[in-house]
């Protein structure tokens, strides 16, 4: 009898509940979910726009860099993936490029 008691319980809890937490997150009163380990919670899309700028507002201070070719062509090559839509891939390649030029990516 008791566990049909907690059971009832539970169920009509999580019924209650549910509800109530999508329309949080509807209206965006819900603070967004956190970064795994490892993982950054800013979204791709941003890092695309915030490691470009940064490599290009950087440039002229590191025209020394021994890498800078490289760190050029990844510069061009991240940012053709990010307008294709392939946003992973090309801030992977614009982080590399700030990294070769000897920065710290920041998106």
């Amino acid at each position: 009898m008791l566990k049909r008691v907690m059971i009832s319980g539970l169920l009509g809890a999580l019924a209650l509940a549910t509800p109530a937490l999508a329309a949080e997150y509807e209206t965006g009163t819900m603070p967004p979910p956190t970064a795994k380990a490892g993982h950054s919670a800013v979204a791709p899309g941003a890092k695309c726009a915030g490691y470009r700028a940064q490599f290009d507002s950087e440039l002229s201070q590191h025209r020394d860099a021994p890498m800078l070719p490289e760190a050029k062509v990844l510069r061009h090559q991240g940012g053709q993936l990010c307008d294709a839509g392939k946003l992973i891939d090309g801030a992977g390649k614009l982080a590399q490029a700030l990294r070769d030029l000897g920065i710290t990516p920041e998106a």
